[in-house]
C-alpha cells in the first residue's frame, strides 16, 4: 500500500517483478502471487519456468473476501470500488486462463483444494515432458 500511495502502481509492479525474478532463481518452490502479477508479460515468462496454478474462487467469492479487506487494496481505494473491481477482473481473467492448471474453488477445504491440485498435476507434467 505504501509503494502504491507514494510511487504509484507502475513502481509497485517493477518491485513485484524484481522480487519474482529473485525468487525464480530458486527451485522447488510454491509462490503465491497477487492478482496483478499477470499484467506484465515479463512475469509470465518467469512464472512459466514452473507450473502456474490458478486458484479461482469466482467473482462473487472474491468480492466477499475483498469487502472485508478493501482497505489494503490500493486499486480499490476510490468512490466506485465495485466498478474498478469488475474492470480489473475482466481485464485479468483472460490472462489467468493462461495458467497451466485451473482449479475452481467453491466450499472445499484446503485439503480438498490440495487434492484437486495433486490430481491435476500429472497431466501437466506429462504435457510439458512431451513438449521437450
Amino acid at each position: 500500500s505504501t509503494i502504491f500511495q507514494n510511487q504509484g502502481e507502475k513502481e509497485f509492479r517493477k518491485c513485484e517483478r524484481k522480487v519474482l525474478t529473485q525468487i525464480s532463481q530458486h527451485h522447488s518452490l510454491v509462490i503465491a502471487t497477487g492478482g496483478g502479477v499477470v499484467t506484465l508479460k515479463e512475469n509470465w515468462g518467469i512464472l512459466h519456468q514452473g507450473i502456474v496454478i490458478w486458484l479461482d474462487p469466482g467473482r462473487e467469492r472474491l468480492l466477499k473476501r475483498l469487502k472485508d479487506d478493501s482497505f489494503s487494496r490500493p486499486l480499490l481505494q476510490n468512490k466506485e470500488p465495485l466498478k474498478v473491481f469488475d474492470e480489473l477482473y475482466l481485464k485479468r481473467e483472460p490472462l489467468y486462463r493462461e495458467s497451466d492448471l485451473h482449479i475452481e474453488i467453491k466450499d472445499e477445504s484446503p485439503e480438498e483444494v490440495t487434492s484437486s491440485i495433486l490430481m491435476g498435476l500429472p497431466s501437466i507434467i506429462i504435457d510439458q515432458e512431451a513438449q521437450v
